[in-house]
């Protein structure tokens, strides 16, 4: 693939970029553990907005990568979150030393990508029709 191909995926991940950005002062200034389920929601946007930049990667791959059937669209997708969410976690664990709630963040990241994933494909295909 091309450098220019490349870069213009960038545009794509501006969504989960903003999700880092706003977790980096509840991070610094320790908001979570003064909100408890606010890490759970962040995790939810996470791997939502994940979902919805891997889907805008495919389809301006659309030309390289076809994939037509809805159960393997969807595995695919949340492959990718998923591997996200683990590094992410173990990022998380170097930043705070602990990995005190890491399934349920890796969960909710998952969850969150899942239905956003399922929603646009539903979506794309009730365009097609």
């Amino acid at each position: 693939m091309k450098i220019k191909k490349i870069v213009s995926l960038i545009p794509c991940f501006y969504l989960p970029f903003l999700i880092l950005l706003i977790n980096i002062p509840f991070v610094y200034f320790r908001i979570y553990p003064m909100f408890p389920g606010l890490d759970f929601v962040m995790h939810l946007l996470g791997g939502g907005t994940l979902a919805y930049s891997f889907f805008l990667v495919l389809k301006r791959l659309n030309k390289e990568i076809i994939i037509n059937d809805f159960f393997i669209k969807i595995v695919f997708v949340v492959s990718l979150i998923s591997l996200c969410a683990v590094f992410w976690e173990f990022l998380e664990g170097i930043i705070y030393l602990t990995l005190t709630n890491t399934v349920w963040d890796l969960f909710f990241g998952v969850v969150g990508g899942l239905i956003i994933a399922i929603i646009l494909e539903l979506k794309e295909k009730e365009r097609l029709i």
